[in-house]
């Protein structure tokens, strides 16, 4: 019912709007000829006050013979006016009152909110399982990331604990000196550093 009533009103409006056009062409035209026609005549005179009399208000139609071929011809314009009016109007309201969907019976809204629902719950589940994987792997990667560094941490206890070793083997070296003439100690101490 409120397709029919939006069509109807888009009609109306197409009607107004093709009138409109039309009734001010007519006027102009009238206007116009009463002017080239150049005369001074009293029934030009009195179409050019009836003229002024009717553009305060209603439509009025001359039945004067100076004026009848511009009236018709405006009439035929206005009929064509309000032809096409009448014509975008009825397309307008169908255009209108065609994506509009028939109300829909309560089972079938209970079943499209079931629909929507269950559609929703897949997402959110989706959304879900996303978010654990995303925590295991957050989890993954702290557990690689503490593998490295305590890989790291004994990579450079070794390097510190060879460079020390290094380090008081040429303290050694160097508390043994050989001379031609040695002590029994120092013997024993260049025997221990050299072995």
């Amino acid at each position: 019912m409120t397709a029919f009533r939006h069509t109807a009103l888009i009609a109306a409006l197409g009607l107004c709007l093709a009138v409109a056009p039309g009734l001010s062409a007519a006027k102009g035209g009238s206007k116009s000829s009463s002017k080239s026609s150049g005369s001074t005549s009293s029934t030009a005179k009195k179409t050019d006050a009836d003229e002024k009399k009717s553009s305060s208000g209603g439509i009025s139609i001359n039945t004067g013979s100076s004026s009848s071929s511009t009236s018709s011809s405006s009439g035929a314009g206005t009929a064509a006016a309000v032809a096409t009016g009448a014509a975008v109007g009825v397309a307008a309201g169908a255009a209108m009152a065609a994506p509009k969907k028939a109300a829909t019976s309560p089972e079938e809204q209970k079943r499209q909110e079931e629909a929507t629902a269950a559609k929703k719950k897949a997402a959110d589940e989706s959304m879900a399982k996303q978010r654990e994987e995303e925590k295991v792997l957050a989890e993954k990667a702290a557990v690689e990331e503490e593998d490295r560094r305590a890989k790291e941490e004994a990579a450079e206890k070794r390097r510190l604990a060879q460079q020390e070793a290094e380090e008081k083997r040429r303290e050694r070296e160097r508390s043994c000196v050989i001379l031609p003439v040695m002590s029994d100690a120092e013997i024993k101490n260049c025997k221990d550093v050299w072995r």
